[in-house]
């Protein structure tokens, strides 16, 4: 099943997944692979950016996340990205 639409994964830059097993359990990755969509170099393990070995990407890319094991990394993820952007002074607090 994919859930995406083929605009995004032809416009995306790079394509971030929680872990190997995504590019062959979610369709929102082998689809897109499968056609070509998106190449097996833009598809790239979250842990490899957090642990430094990729290079983070230029503020202006466009980058899709998809998550597939568990809600753990979703959970750790968003945390990431709040205390680095409370940490630059961006981002809109929104009251729920």
């Amino acid at each position: 099943m994919r859930e995406l639409p083929q605009t995004l994964f032809e416009q995306a830059d790079y394509y971030y997944i929680d872990s190997e097993q995504g590019k062959v359990e979610s369709g929102d990755i082998m689809d897109p692979m499968e056609k070509g969509w998106i190449k097996d170099h833009q598809v790239i393990l979250l842990f490899d950016l957090l642990s430094g070995k990729t290079k983070a990407p230029r503020n202006d890319s466009l980058i899709i996340f998809k998550t597939v094991n568990m809600a753990l990394f979703d959970a750790s993820i968003g945390n990431y990205v709040y205390k680095k952007a409370k940490k630059a002074g961006i981002g809109q607090e929104v009251n729920i």
